[in-house]
């Protein structure tokens, strides 16, 4: 069997790209018999190809983000623990100090940040396990075994 891809009009002459496969059948004293002709229409596996390749650059940057994120957390930490020590110098005057609490809450509010995304990942991790329980019991089974919440229940 012979493959190639190509662009060509369709009916309504729009450029389509296309996978044109030919094949030959012979009989036994090796002379043609049939030949099969198939094309087929690539739009749909090359849209499909177009977001895997995106999907994989938004997994590569979500790393990198991810990588970055913990650096700079790996730094605050250190801020935050010098800061602390700072505070309790009792010798620093007032202005010295709130600046030095400014500081301690922007690190403190860096890692809210940080662990609730660590927070949004875990729950898209439970959101998914639950989608594979749905599929495993057929989906309606899971509503109808589920337990009462606030006076309702699954079953009808």
């Amino acid at each position: 069997m012979t493959t190639c891809e190509t662009r060509r009009l369709s009916k309504p002459g729009e450029e389509i790209d296309i996978s044109i496969s030919v094949s030959m059948s012979v009989r036994e004293n090796g002379k043609p018999w049939n030949i099969l002709f198939l094309m087929r229409d690539m739009r749909h596996r090359h849209a499909m190809e177009k977001q895997i390749c995106q999907a994989r650059k938004m997994e590569a940057l979500g790393a990198l983000a991810h990588g970055s994120a913990h650096d700079y957390d790996y730094i605050l930490h250190v801020i935050s623990a010098r800061t602390e020590l700072l505070l309790l110098d009792k010798g620093i005057g007032e202005t010295a100090h709130k600046s030095l609490e400014q500081i301690l809450g922007a690190t403190d509010l860096f890692n809210l940040m940080l662990n609730a995304k660590d927070g949004i990942q875990e729950k898209s991790r439970q959101n998914h396990e639950r989608e594979a329980d749905e599929e495993r019991l057929g989906g309606g089974e899971y509503l109808q075994n589920a337990p009462a919440v606030g006076g309702l229940t699954g079953k009808k």
